[in-house]
């Protein structure tokens, strides 16, 4: 197992790193289980129980079920001009966490821990069908491979002269706040997913309007109503 020795001292901090990884990874997967949910809950027959409609859409991916969510969500109700905002935006939040998701949970972690550095994990993701490898050099090591793409700076933009390999570091703030950006959306979206396909605890006289509005290009809970119902009390 090839593996970046650690010191004795460094384990405690290198064990806040794992740490914060494996909550964004929970925490990603509670929110699709909130939109998972609210659909075979939506779909689930009278007298069948849950379990029908969880089988049907249990494995599906991410993306899938992201699309399928909103798509219930548009198609049972008519939504006003500032709700499509709402949606819109909320998806696109929830597609983009996906592909942050996939690089977190797909990517190659290493964890650094220096005594003269502040923690930090570093992800490299390859990506073969994006971007370009403009010279193959000899393998210099995990470390030094490592050292040398902080330096070069790799551009991140899709681009005709984007690497297909990228690495981005974090610190354990910077996880724990990734982590806190997904929590809020899964609450967005567990709210919305109520209102919007029912089961929402304080009526169908809910729309989405009187709980979420747009403040320039962000979702906020400052809806007319949102401040009177406290969701999931």
């Amino acid at each position: 197992m090839l593996a970046v020795p650690e010191s004795e001292g460094q384990s405690s901090r290198n064990d806040d790193a794992y740490r914060a990884i494996g909550r964004y990874v929970v925490t990603f997967s509670q929110m699709v289980y909130f939109m998972r949910d609210a659909m075979a809950r939506r779909l689930m027959k009278p007298g069948d129980g849950i379990q029908l409609p969880q089988l049907a859409i249990g494995e599906a991916p991410a993306r899938q079920l992201s699309d399928s969510f909103f798509s219930m969500c548009s198609a049972l109700n008519t939504f006003d001009e500032d709700e499509i905002r709402v949606a819109k935006a909320l998806r696109l939040l929830i597609n983009e966490e996906i592909n942050t998701r996939n690089d977190i949970a797909h990517g190659d972690w290493w964890i650094f821990d220096r005594e003269d550095q502040p923690l930090r994990a570093t992800l490299v993701r390859l990506k073969p069908g994006r971007g370009i490898l403009r010279k193959l050099e000899p393998w210099p090591g995990v470390q030094a491979a490592l050292e040398q793409d902080e330096k070069a700076a790799l551009k991140k933009d899709g681009g005709q002269g984007s690497s297909p390999r990228t690495v981005e570091y974090y610190g354990i703030a910077d996880l724990d706040a990734l982590t806190d950006r997904v929590e809020d959306l899964a609450n967005f979206v567990s709210e919305f997913g109520s209102i919007a396909l029912g089961g929402y605890p304080y009526g169908h006289h809910i729309r989405v309007r009187h709980i979420f509005v747009m403040k320039g290009k962000r979702v906020v809970r400052e809806g007319p109503s949102a401040e009177h119902i406290e969701f999931g009390s």
